[in-house]
């Protein structure tokens, strides 16, 4: 799943992602478009993800 966030942020990131999380989406990447940031949730536990990544354009996470 891909979710592309210009203005939205905090409700894509606390309410859509949790709700993919307990859909078991396996992983779901969120485009922040403000913050010039990939967020990439992995593993899906009990509605929230294990495991989080955030790359911004300098890379790393």
């Amino acid at each position: 799943m891909i979710e592309v966030s210009d203005s939205t942020q905090r409700y894509d990131r606390n309410v859509k992602i949790s709700l993919y999380a307990e859909s078991g989406v396996s992983e779901c990447w969120l485009v922040d478009l403000a913050g010039r940031a990939l967020e990439v949730y992995r593993r899906p536990v009990g509605g929230r993800y294990a495991e989080v990544q955030r790359v911004g354009p300098e890379g790393g996470a």
